[in-house]
């Protein structure tokens, strides 16, 4: 179904892609299996004080499309934002499926066949090339939904922090919901792995914040509360948010509280979403500063 191209024009090395996005290779030394991810980038406008280089890769749910950057606060300056298509995902004017219709995909199982430690491994290498290409400091990631499968085990030691949205945190658990809502489709691929997986091999220094809405029917506000409560018994450091008014929608409340006029309900959102942002940040950071100092420290 998918087409195979190389991530870089063999002549002129730029990526093969017209359309304002680029392609990052999900395949390293130890990870020579991985995709060609095509990816939309976004800049930061200016560095940050402390100039340190931040970025963020995200994995969107199991829905078409990126559909994260409206959950990244554009005044959180010095990140550089990296939104890669999960593999198998059409996204908009992508050539790369072969009929152009999402259902293809879903016909075949993608969503939940999608969430395997082949795809995990891939977007490890998108990760581990991205920080060489864009020459980070620190990485953080971002998962929303079944990205969180992929990107908790993504993240094993090449990220320092993560924001997780809407995460299933044990499938197995997850199932038990699905029977209540006659959900069939999450009874099989019971394989695939989840952030459960992932939480034992974080790095000691790994920071969360893990947002399950409590509007959320589907990744209810128990998961979240399991993986923060297992994070935490870990040693990691985490944070456990469930806005009142957040469901499993990418966050699109938002939207709709600011066309319908709610101006009140629309910034406090924001102002929730902001100040978990920067907490991850602050504490990734001051972390990060911490294992310099350590450094420092042995090398006298």
């Amino acid at each position: 179904m998918i087409r195979r191209d190389p991530c870089l024009d063999p002549e002129t090395r730029k990526p093969l892609d017209k359309s304002g996005f680029t392609w990052i290779d999900g395949r390293t030394e130890g990870i020579p299996k991985g995709e060609c991810h095509r990816a939309y980038v976004r800049l930061p406008t200016k560095a940050r004080e402390d100039g340190l280089r931040i970025g963020l890769v995200t994995a969107h749910g199991d829905r078409d499309g990126y559909g994260l950057s409206g959950f990244v606060p554009e005044e959180l300056q010095g990140i550089i934002l990296i939104e890669p298509l999960r593999p198998g995902y059409c996204g908009k004017k992508n050539p790369r499926c072969s009929s152009g219709k999402q259902s293809e995909y879903y016909n075949a199982g993608g969503p939940l066949a999608n969430r395997t430690p082949e795809v995990a491994n891939s977007f490890k290498g998108l990760i581990t090339n991205a920080k060489e290409i864009y020459r980070l400091d620190l990485m953080l990631v971002m998962g929303m939904s079944g990205g969180n499968n992929i990107m908790s085990n993504a993240a094993v030691s090449t990220a320092e922090g993560g924001f997780f949205l809407g995460t299933s945190c044990d499938d197995d658990k997850w199932r038990l919901v699905a029977r209540s809502l006659g959900d069939q489709n999450r009874q099989v691929y019971r394989d695939n792995i989840d952030q459960m997986d992932a939480i034992p091999q974080f790095a000691d220094h790994f920071v969360s914040v893990i947002m399950n809405g409590a509007q959320d029917d589907n990744t209810v506000p128990e998961l979240g509360r399991l993986c923060y409560e297992t994070t935490i018994a870990r040693g990691l450091e985490a944070r456990f948010e469930s806005p009142a008014w957040l469901g499993h929608s990418y966050g699109l409340e938002l939207r709709r509280f600011k066309e319908q006029g709610r101006i009140e309900d629309y910034e406090a959102g924001k102002k929730e979403i902001r100040e978990a942002w920067e907490w991850l940040i602050e504490r990734t950071i001051a972390k990060y500063k911490e294992r310099q100092s350590a450094r420092r420290t042995l090398d006298k």
